[in-house]
């Protein structure tokens, strides 16, 4: 049943202003102008409904036969199950006319759903947001921001040397380096991708990449029996790292003379994945 509440419309005479005013059943109708008590007004009874503050959460979706035989008038509104604030527009026997003017808030009550499927235990009067990506701040005029960010291929950097080197060094010198800046903790993945050659057939080509200058993630010793074509070397290993800033390099060489080692169009791809 609705709150026994009833409004008036208050028209001040001399300015041709409308205020409307709730007041409980029984209680005298108003007489005066709100903003100017001097000026004359004629007061008008609209009817009786629900205010805005004070829905009731949980009833069921009104229908035709919510009418005002049930003490619904026109004006009424209703927080339903399914959390949406309805209003009657029409009290008629029988005929009832209700529409949806959105969802309810007004009593603090929520239908919280998961995939179309609604959480158990609702309505719900709180939510509570968690994850690693996710934050929660007021951003001022009553809205919270809510901020997702998405963890996989985030923290993303790459770095490329695309023209073509040369060494004759049987250590591997860098020819692209990467370095991360400072990232959270988490599992990521470093891509590489690379083009080498060698002069001399049956002297092997060095790859390596490395983490920190330190850590080698991989290492290839490519025995070339094509000294005039560019042949491609790749590859992706995954790791869990602490919070911290990281460098990764493609690094490359020759095993022994003679013969000159030369790479190209070396990339590398850092990225978040959990």
């Amino acid at each position: 049943m609705p709150l026994d509440v009833w409004q008036y419309r208050i028209r001040c005479i001399e300015d041709l202003q409308d205020f409307f005013v709730d007041l409980p059943s029984g209680s005298p109708a108003p007489t005066a102008c709100p903003l100017h008590p001097t000026h004359s007004v004629s007061v008008t009874l609209q009817g009786r409904h629900i205010p805005d503050t004070d829905y009731t959460a949980g009833l069921p979706v009104p229908g035709p036969g919510d009418d005002e035989t049930a003490n619904w008038r026109r004006g009424s509104r209703i927080l339903a199950v399914d959390g949406v604030v309805y209003e009657c527009l029409d009290e008629s026997v029988g005929a009832a006319v209700w529409e949806q003017r959105g969802q309810g808030g007004g009593g603090g009550a929520i239908i919280v759903q998961e995939e179309g499927v609604a959480v158990p235990g609702g309505p719900h009067t709180t939510l509570d947001f968690k994850g690693v990506s996710v934050t929660a701040s007021d951003a001022g005029g009553g809205v919270a921001a809510i901020d997702v960010v998405p963890i996989a291929g985030s923290e993303r950097v790459d770095a490329a040397s695309e023209g073509v080197s040369a060494t004759t060094s049987t250590t591997p010198v860098t020819k692209v380096s990467l370095n991360t800046g400072l990232v959270p903790a988490g599992d990521y993945e470093i891509f590489w991708y690379c083009e080498r050659r060698y002069s001399n057939q049956g002297i092997d080509w060095l790859g390596m990449i490395r983490r920190d200058g330190a850590t080698v993630i991989s290492r290839i010793n490519a025995e070339s029996k094509d000294a005039s074509n560019w042949l491609p070397w790749s590859g992706m290993f995954r790791e869990t790292l602490a919070v911290g800033a990281y460098g990764y390099t493609i690094e490359y060489g020759r095993e022994s003379a003679p013969g000159v080692a030369r790479i190209r169009r070396a990339r590398l791809l850092f990225q978040r994945v959990k």
